[in-house]
């Protein structure tokens, strides 16, 4: 599974037997600069012209290879960007650091600049995010905090309304998310949005601990199951 997705053969390689996974993972593959340019003016949130690829969400046990998939992605895009773009076009961060600046960024936004009511924050805080590429690649994506469940889901619309692409990887299914947690009946809105955004692919079945293949081991991956419109 792991050399089909290769980079250096995503985009011309045979057809997979499943249509959602070579779409999703062929169309992040061959992202151009001219898309994926964070060129986002304050008061211009429309999104680029182009209509973005979905984004995936990847999870499974420890070791399966689901960061190392994003991975693969994340360096195929810094290879293939302009020399003579000084913006990077994409980001790379683990879930729970990205959440942290959010809040930071949400209290910055109105001890700092001023900024009353929520939809200005917000719209302060996607400002900020986006500047630093429209490619969002989320590492370790959990929810544990009441505070980010119930910001999660206009967070997460608003970003990719703005032509943002979410690649995150998990232990946990979406479905398992925030599982018992405070007032997670207003959680679970995030999720229907989630499955229905994002082609969700669930990699348990994997038999190979891939943190010791990268060091020097061996094996064979397991089966791939892939979900998504």
């Amino acid at each position: 599974y792991l050399e089909r997705i290769d980079a250096s053969a995503a985009v011309n390689a045979a057809p997979s037997t499943n249509d959602d996974e070579a779409w999703s993972f062929g169309r992040l593959f061959s992202l151009t600069p001219s898309w994926s340019h964070p060129v986002i003016a304050a008061d211009n949130l429309s999104g680029p012209s182009l209509a973005p690829p979905k984004g995936i969400y990847l999870h499974g046990g420890p070791g399966c290879g689901k960061t190392h998939l994003m991975n693969v992605f994340y360096d195929s895009l810094s290879s293939s960007s302009s020399s003579s773009s000084s913006s990077p076009h994409q980001q790379k961060v683990h879930f729970h650091k990205f959440m942290l600046d959010v809040h930071r960024q949400m209290h910055l936004a109105q001890t700092v600049h001023g900024i009353r009511g929520s939809d200005a924050v917000l719209h302060h805080v996607l400002t900020r995010i986006l500047q630093k590429g429209r490619i969002l690649c989320f590492d370790e994506f959990q929810v544990t905090d009441v505070a980010d469940a119930l910001l999660l889901r206009r967070l997460f619309t608003g970003l990719v309304e703005r032509g943002a692409v979410v690649v995150a990887t998990s232990n946990r299914a979406p479905r398992e998310l925030y599982k018992g947690g405070l007032q997670r009946e207003l959680f679970v809105p995030f999720v229907d949005w989630l499955e229905e955004t994002l082609v969700v692919v669930g990699m348990w079945d994997s038999e190979v601990d891939y943190r010791l293949v990268m060091s020097g081991g061996r094996g064979v991956a397991g089966g791939v199951s892939v979900s998504g419109n």
